[in-house]
């Protein structure tokens, strides 16, 4: 019987043993899986959030290619809605500068336009004008306006402003001499 019984403690231990060296094997294998999953599940958040920015930045992207395939029609609109066909330039600008004059009650005397200028990269043609008008305040100050809500853009690069002096005795308005550099731009017509 003691034989049995050491035969049993014998197995016993040995499975004692396997089972220690089973533990510690799972153990070993189990914090290598663990740590692994943690590095899977940082990496897979990690793709989430650039997938998220890559997703963004396409959206942001086909925004862009809609807006360019509809930028030659709005560069058109631009064109012929705030400034002048080269064509008819000239006629076009006259009329509308001797319009705001008359509108505004100023008086004008003799106006200097350049030949127009190609600006290649744009496609546009500038034109500078230098016009001296004269009137009271009020009527300047609506010349300006006119400028300022014209249709066409007018861009104003100088002012040289001249005041009149009035009698003491005669109580009207201060004549008000106004010369203004301007520019304007004139467009090709597409082809």
């Amino acid at each position: 019987m003691v034989r049995r019984q050491k035969k049993f403690y014998f197995i016993g231990a040995l499975l004692g043993a396997l089972l220690l060296i089973n533990v510690l094997f799972f153990l070993i294998v189990f914090n290598k899986a663990r740590s692994e999953y943690s590095r899977l599940q940082a990496s897979v958040e990690a793709e989430e959030s650039l997938k998220k920015i890559r997703t963004a930045t396409v959206e942001s992207l086909q925004k862009t290619a809609d807006v360019l395939e509809s930028f030659p029609s709005d560069r058109m609109e631009f064109l012929t809605r705030h400034l002048v066909s080269r064509q008819t330039g000239f006629a076009d600008v006259l009329r509308t500068v001797d319009r705001m004059v008359v509108n505004s009650g100023v008086r004008k005397t003799r106006v200097e336009y350049t030949t127009p200028t190609a600006i290649p990269q744009y496609g546009l043609h500038e034109v500078q004008i230098k016009i001296p008008v004269q009137g009271d305040y009020a009527s300047i100050f609506r010349f300006i306006k006119e400028l300022q809500t014209a249709p066409t853009v007018f861009i104003i690069t100088a002012v040289d402003v001249h005041g009149g002096t009035t009698s003491e005795e005669v109580e009207e308005a201060t004549t008000i001499s106004l010369t203004l550099a301007m520019e304007t731009y004139f467009y090709d017509e597409p082809s």
